[in-house]
């Protein structure tokens, strides 16, 4: 039997060994979004066609029913005909989705919340911290997607709402009690701005302050917080916020759970280069010393010319720069919508799931001397160059590297146009990826090495992907495919697609470089 597991914690997935797959919006949704909601108890028909026909449209049994088997091939896919359903089971009182906590991210969901409340009141926030680490990870969106609005989800959709925002709170508890104070300020910064009413938020605030040196700004935040309540509700602040407001005026705080965090080394997060670079000596020295002296410098150039490789090496000897670290974020996945989401995972930032996450983005990057390595930007190139601007405002110590096939077009951007390598170094990459291959060849054969590298003009991937194809032909056959079509280069094995791509927009883009500079 495949292995089962919905993720109802945004729009409706439906995971069967690892391949996920989303569930056609209307009534499949909503019949499974109604069964998620009551798991494990029985939904009478009435409830199941009201939430599968919002509209009000007639309905029969015989039809309810068909959509009802239609669900369970989404579901049960491997079932035979004729074999009872073990997930989704007719009863008297309606249809029973019968499934265990682990299978459902709302009901794992509510248990982690559970566990993590309990294990920080029992003094092992590490504990919790990954409980509400994993809990927060699951949350895609408004729970049991399109259904969220329908009037029958509206308590539990509520419900669920809630949890959420007490797993944040746990969170960033978790988060103060472990000394963490500068990833719990980043999130509490996003949750204030989308809970401005939740005292116990203030109340983090005002510690997490506190534990970092910054009293007078936690006695700051005990006035805006009185003064949003006073105004919004017409109440005065609670115990809890009082209590610390207290402790901070006597000057008798108590000392941070852990009175020192450990002294910070830089992270330094770069791939790891298994070869040498070749010929790009000019280039690394002038990029190394643009990277340690300007917030923005944008390497750019046609696919293949080796701004990947490049853009790592100059960040690996710029790292001595940057007290704070260096990370590489690779975007080559990313679609405009999750750039963000892709920078805040490679800085190991908390995901707030919701809201606004350039907040705490912006939090982190402000003060610390730290180097980023966007790569691959040009096909979201747009969300690119707005977070980099949002970044850079809020960071001026902050220092981005980026490589594109076009500039990102921000203010104070340095562009660093690369082209394809001189004959000289194209030969010396060649031989090289060759002997790594194939080892040495004939002095003859080398000959023809100087045809390989005028027909791809020089362009580092097109070599390496040449001197790859010296397992199956000889170089003299190398020669003539690349002279007949350098575009058809592709890797022998696995990745060939994507690599024949890379050459292929390669040779036609290959004058875009002059033109850039």
């Amino acid at each position: 039997m495949s292995a089962l597991r919905i993720h109802d914690l945004g729009p409706l997935l439906v995971e069967l060994d690892n391949a996920p797959q989303r569930v056609p919006a209307g009534r499949l949704s909503g019949a499974l979004a109604i069964l998620l909601v009551h798991a494990g108890k029985p939904v009478g028909d009435d409830a199941l066609a009201d939430a599968m026909w919002a509209d009000g449209s007639p309905r029969t049994t015989s039809t309810l029913d068909s959509h009802v088997f239609r669900l369970r091939r989404v579901l049960e896919p491997g079932r035979r005909a004729g074999d009872p359903s073990s997930t989704l089971v007719r009863e008297a009182g309606g249809y029973r989705l019968v499934v265990a906590t682990d299978q459902v991210d709302s009901l794992r969901f509510a248990r982690l919340a559970v566990d993590a409340a309990d294990l920080l009141a029992q003094g092992a926030p590490d504990r919790a911290l990954r409980r509400t680490t994993e809990a927060l990870a699951s949350w895609r969106g408004r729970p049991w997607g399109d259904a969220a609005d329908a009037s029958w989800a509206s308590a539990a959709v509520a419900r669920l709402d809630e949890l959420h925002e007490q797993v944040r709170e746990t969170h960033i508890g978790a988060l103060l009690a472990t000394g963490a104070t500068e990833p719990a300020l980043a999130e509490l910064e996003i949750a204030l701005a989308e809970h401005p009413l939740r005292e116990r938020l203030w109340a983090h605030r005002m510690v997490a302050l506190r534990d970092s040196g910054r009293r007078a700004d936690a006695l700051a935040t005990y006035t805006r917080a009185r003064t949003t309540l006073v105004d919004e509700l017409g109440v005065e602040p609670g115990p809890e916020l009082r209590a610390v407001h207290a402790s901070l005026l006597a000057d008798d705080a108590p000392a941070p759970t852990r009175a020192l965090p450990p002294a910070r080394t830089a992270a330094v997060h770069l791939p790891v280069a298994r070869q040498r670079l070749i010929g790009r000596d000019a280039e690394l020295d002038a990029l190394t010393a643009d990277v340690t002296t300007r917030p923005l410098v944008t390497l750019a150039g046609p696919a293949g010319c080796g701004k990947t490789r490049l853009a790592v090496e100059v960040a690996r000897r710029a790292a001595d720069a940057f007290p704070d670290g260096a990370r590489f974020v690779d975007l080559t996945s990313a679609t405009p919508d999750r750039v963000l989401d892709t920078v805040c995972s490679a800085v190991e930032l908390p995901p707030p799931v919701s809201g606004d996450a350039v907040a705490g983005l912006r939090t982190l990057v402000r003060d610390r001397r730290m180097l980023l390595v966007l790569d691959n930007c040009e096909h979201v190139v747009d969300a690119a160059a707005e977070l980099v601007e949002q970044l850079l405002s809020a960071g001026p110590e902050l220092a981005i590297l980026a490589t594109s096939r076009e500039p990102l077009e921000v203010v104070d951007e340095r562009v660093h146009v690369l082209g394809p390598l001189a004959a000289g170094p194209a030969a010396e990459l060649f031989l090289e990826r060759l002997h790594d291959v194939a080892g040495d060849h004939p002095a003859d054969e080398l000959a023809v090495t100087a045809e390989i590298v005028a027909a791809v003009d020089g362009l580092p991937l097109a070599l390496e992907l040449a001197a790859g194809r010296a397992r199956a032909y000889s170089l003299a056959e190398i020669a003539a495919q690349v002279r007949a079509d350098a575009s058809s280069l592709s890797r022998i094995g696995r990745g060939r697609a994507s690599h024949h791509a890379a050459v292929e927009r390669s040779c036609e883009v290959q004058g875009r470089c002059s033109r850039l500079s």
